[in-house]
């Protein structure tokens, strides 16, 4: 049995925009509660504030978490083609790559950013696996 790589786009799309739409609900009612979350800058380029941080702005969640939704789709459209159990293959990987994620999210200062930003990455993971997981049939070779 074979993943259907036909399906692969359209789960990924629909775990995707689940993922970020989610992510930005939750950037909206954190900024609105805590203010503004901030992270160290990716690049010296970025703009950065009076602590030397830089502000996340409302659309990087949904770019992030599409970004990764796009990984997803190739790294389980790469399992589809080894035999044994695709799925749960796939679902280590992207726990994987989900551990490895926190490793920027435990580099922010403070811990109110952490706690969101962890429960972004938990939020965009968790559709996005389930979608491919789900909707994504088996198929005979």
């Amino acid at each position: 049995m074979y993943i259907q790589r036909r399906a692969i786009p359209k789960a990924a799309l629909i775990g995707g925009v689940i993922g970020a739409v989610i992510n930005v609900v939750i950037w909206l009612i954190a900024t609105s509660i805590w203010g503004p979350i901030e992270v160290p800058p990716p690049s010296p380029d970025m703009p950065i504030n009076a602590n030397g941080l830089t502000e996340v702005p409302i659309f990087m969640p949904a770019f992030a978490t599409l970004v990764g939704t796009v990984g997803a789709g190739i790294a389980l459209f790469g399992i589809s083609y080894l035999k044994g159990n695709q799925y749960l293959i796939f679902q280590i990987v992207a726990f994987i790559f989900l551990a490895v994620s926190f490793i920027t999210v435990i580099n922010v200062p403070d811990s109110t950013d952490m706690n969101i930003l962890g429960l972004m990455h938990i939020t965009a993971a968790m559709p996005i696996v389930g979608a491919l997981t789900i909707m994504t049939p088996e198929q005979r070779a």
